[in-house]
């Protein structure tokens, strides 16, 4: 009896030790005294954790040229690389593409028609039917957008944005702000205005879920006021770092093709 009283209260303690244990968090990855210096340090650590990445989900797109949505098969391999299938009701493809920094292929499933050319801010607004930057692309499609200053703008503003950090910068033309998750070490929001204060760009990342060890938003926004422009992005699924990273980009033989 003796010893039996003595496991169970053993094994009492380690359930508890483990329930503690599992409740328990390490803090914070920026806190209250870090300088600005440290702040942006850690923010644009975030920028190397994805070596790859594979995201399943739902994708939306509005502009005064194309409003739509779809399921979206997105994989990129960084520094230069992106692929991505649109699909719609019963498993049609909608669209196709494979991105370098060079080249872009973009499949048109409704018209089966290719388009080939180079990667230039034209041609990649057919893509997403935004104007965009292939060097914003990858960043932005994984979450781990980094803080870059403005030309000119000397240091950022420190501020408070709720319960997120916040810096600005300004110069003569504008503003940008980063609004950045203390827990996560992680961009939430980017906003860009022009020098009237009006907003040219606004880049939003929630709902933060542990990937691979890592956080990652599920739950990207991007809008474009100015232009009427708006790119959504709800992952279902997203996996990280995951080698080899297939970029199979099969289209119809009758495939029309169309330079760019």
């Amino acid at each position: 009896m003796k010893y039996h009283l003595q496991f169970t209260y053993l094994l009492a303690s380690l359930f508890i030790a483990f329930i503690i244990a599992g409740c328990s968090s390490s803090g914070p990855v920026i806190g209250e005294k870090d300088s600005v210096e440290q702040i942006i340090q850690k923010v644009n650590a975030r920028t190397g954790i994805v070596k790859t990445h594979k995201g399943y989900g739902q994708i939306s797109m509005d502009s005064p040229e194309f409003s739509g949505q779809g399921s979206i098969d997105l994989r990129i391999a960084k520094p230069d690389s992106a692929y991505l299938k649109i699909g719609g009701p019963f498993g049609m493809s909608i669209a196709l593409g494979l991105i370098t920094s060079e080249q872009l292929k973009i499949y048109d499933g409704f018209n089966n028609v290719l388009r080939e050319g180079e990667t230039t801010e034209r041609n990649l607004h057919r893509v997403f039917g935004m104007s965009v930057q292939f060097d914003e692309i990858l960043d932005v499609l994984t979450g781990t957008a980094g803080i870059e200053p403005l030309e000119g703008s000397g240091a950022p503003t420190r501020t408070m944005a709720g319960s997120a950090y916040g810096l600005v910068y300004s110069n003569d033309f504008g503003s940008r702000e980063y609004h950045i998750d203390p827990d996560y070490g992680a961009i939430t929001r980017i906003i860009e205005r022009d020098k009237a204060g009006a907003i040219v760009y606004d880049i939003s990342y929630r709902d933060f879920r542990k990937v691979e060890g890592e956080y990652l938003p599920y739950i990207i926004k991007v809008m474009r006021p100015q232009q009427d422009e708006s790119l959504s992005i709800k992952y279902d699924r997203q996996f990280i770092n995951e080698r080899p990273i297939d970029f199979a980009f099969s289209v119809p033989e009758s495939a029309r093709k169309i330079e760019l």
